[in-house]
């Protein structure tokens, strides 16, 4: 008859009563930190370029990820004073059913937050619809829906805006962008029409450090012979 080691006839005991623990498992991953509870950021109100958005905003729409729930959607949600809900950067573009330009832009949305992901950038799309298909003024639970089909958006929140939230006078032309700065809900620009926005990314990388492109000995020899 096989004779076992007295250590392994204890440890077989042990697993029975309360389990053996094995020196050699490692540690279970530490859990991330909770999203921080952010305070509202105070400062000067507006729509120009440095001031913030204004708390307590309220739209109707789906969000980004769950284009099934229509809800309210509330500017709180998008304010991330220290990146633990995930957020570095937003976009919100102003959109309606008779744009073409609005049109191509939710068509390439989906391609460029895959490529901003994969770059490692955390950034928020939100679509604001000023009307419905039939173009009144009615941006409801229906209009976002097919707005959302028809542009196969999976990860865009888009939401009614009736009132339109970034309009000022002088500003209406679609699609109008808003680029803004989580941390402090801080307007980084407005552009509309065709005119490109130049801060979103290069919000998302300083709400971001670790993820910027270290120099490479090329560029270190430029500096420093610029000294």
């Amino acid at each position: 008859m096989t004779k076992f080691a007295p250590t392994l006839i204890l440890c077989a005991l042990g697993l029975i009563a309360f389990g053996c623990d094995d020196a050699t498992a490692s540690p279970p991953d530490a859990e991330p930190p909770p999203p921080t509870e952010c305070a509202w950021p105070s400062g000067t109100v507006g729509l120009n370029n440095g001031e913030m958005m204004e708390e307590g905003l309220r739209w109707s729409g789906f969000a980004g990820g769950e284009p099934t729930v229509f809800r309210e959607v509330a500017v709180e949600e998008f304010y991330d004073c220290d990146g633990t809900h995930g957020i570095d950067a937003l976009l919100f573009t102003t959109s309606k059913y008779n744009c073409s330009r609005c049109r191509r832009e939710a068509d390439e949305l989906e391609s460029e937050i895959a490529r901003w992901r994969e770059a490692g950038l955390r950034i928020e799309v939100i679509t604001m619809l000023i009307d419905n298909p039939a173009g009144d003024r009615n941006p409801d639970e229906e209009a976002c829906a097919t707005w959302i089909n028809e542009h196969d958006l999976e990860n865009v929140w888009v939401v009614g805006d009736p009132t339109v939230t970034f309009f000022t006078s002088g500003r209406f032309a679609t699609p109008m962008r808003a680029v803004v700065n989580p941390r402090n809900m801080q307007i980084m620009e407005i552009v509309q029409g065709n005119d490109p926005y130049t801060t979103l990314e290069p919000t998302a990388l300083a709400n971001r450090p670790e993820w910027l492109p270290l120099p490479t000995s090329d560029d270190a020899g430029a500096s420093a012979g610029a000294q």
